[in-house]
């Protein structure tokens, strides 16, 4: 997971002042937010705009979106410019950004952003880790759900600045590489074709009501399970100590 970054948040911050506002917001990876079972979508031609779209799931997801015929405005900081050559070669417009940059800089982008299409429907905030963010939007008249990923073959790996891996005996991956960069399970394509239906409702999403925090990957739904069942014997196991703490009520 990449460490915890303010810079998302400020982002996404950074449209306020425009009557034009992403009318959703996506934060890969992350944690919890409401749902968005209330949401409809109401264009048929939504506009993404895409953060972290050189490399990994960001990459990924810009390819998907343009092949559902959206608009897609895929943003990278300057070092990597170069590699979204393809991406505006296939349809997309390409932005100078780092989230991690001033809020007035940012302000600019959300501006440069916003006039290319008009609005922004999908902020994608390929990065950062916030449990307020969904707070902090909603007087924005914003909802934002999370996707957490399991191990995907991208670059987050060796891109890392640090990584500690501690694997269980027995683990899948535990007499490989620490990094096991290469051996991740996870198809980047499916992921983002996945996240495109979340957002469109369509495919396996179509109807269905938008959990607030949305898992994808098969060592995902291993572990969660794992650890919502190890939970659940523990609550069971110390049952007549846990609740029996408050104050007598008599």
């Amino acid at each position: 997971m990449p460490s915890i970054s303010v810079g998302p948040r400020i982002f996404t911050s950074a449209f306020e002042e425009y009557k034009c506002v992403p009318s959703i917001v996506y934060c890969v990876p992350a944690t919890a937010y409401p749902s968005l079972h209330s949401y409809k979508m109401t264009e048929s031609k939504l506009v993404w705009l895409i953060t972290g779209t050189s490399t990994g799931i960001g990459r990924f997801l810009s390819l998907a979106a343009l092949e559902r015929g959206d608009s897609v405005i895929a943003t990278t900081r300057a070092r990597s410019m170069p590699q979204l050559a393809d991406l505006e070669t296939r349809g997309a417009n390409i932005l100078q950004l780092d989230v991690t940059d001033t809020f007035d800089n940012l302000k600019e982008i959300a501006k440069k952003a916003v006039e290319i299409h008009g609005r922004v429907d999908v902020l994608v905030n390929n990065a950062g880790i916030s449990e307020t963010l969904n707070e902090e939007i909603a007087h924005l008249g914003l909802r934002s759900i999370n996707v957490e990923l399991g191990y995907f073959n991208t670059e987050v790996i060796p891109n890392a600045t640090q990584c500690i891996l501690s694997l269980p005996a027995g683990h899948a991956f535990a007499d490989r590489d620490p990094g096991f960069h290469g051996y991740e399970p996870g198809d980047p394509a499916k992921g983002a074709d996945a996240i495109v239906d979340i957002v469109r409702g369509e495919g396996f999403a179509k109807g269905r009501e938008i959990p607030p925090t949305i898992g994808l990957g098969a060592n995902y739904y291993r572990d969660v399970k794992m650890v919502c069942e190890a939970t659940l014997k523990r609550l069971v196991e110390w049952e007549s100590l846990i609740p029996n703490t408050d104050f007598t009520v008599n």
